[in-house]
């Protein structure tokens, strides 16, 4: 149930605001497309503003993987130890923080959309630690 419930969690989290007031916020074929080929067009960030604002126009990127993982985490349900369940949420958990520290040190705010897919790793890892070995 826990890991049901963190996937469930992430996907929520995924269509929701990521960072508070951010105009680029959703998912599609043509957002992915337009994100990755606005960073082409940053290249190499100059500084860490730069490199931030860099990370927000990949949003849509970032939460195609983490609603992979959300699967991931579902799936790794059929194996017997779990295993692919905690890993899953430990990556979704370990990333999550990564991105909302470093939003938070170029000045950019998290909004609830990031805080319910790091909940939601976080309660999926739970959920592979109870599986029965």
């Amino acid at each position: 149930m826990l890991t049901v419930l963190g996937a469930l969690l992430i996907v929520v989290g995924c269509f929701r605001d990521w960072l508070v007031a951010d105009p680029d916020n959703l998912l599609g074929v043509s957002a992915i497309t337009r994100s990755v080929g606005q960073a082409i067009d940053i290249a190499a960030p100059a500084d860490v503003r730069e490199a931030g604002l860099l990370l927000r126009i990949l949003q849509p990127v970032e939460r195609t993987l983490a609603l992979l993982f959300a699967v991931l985490m579902l799936f790794g349900l059929t194996g017997p130890t779990g295993r692919l369940t905690r890993v899953s949420g430990l990556v979704v958990v370990v990333t999550t923080l990564a991105a909302v520290l470093f939003w938070s040190s170029t000045g950019f705010r998290p909004d609830d959309g990031a805080l319910l897919v790091g909940l939601g790793g976080l309660v999926g890892f739970v959920g592979g630690l109870c599986v029965r070995r």
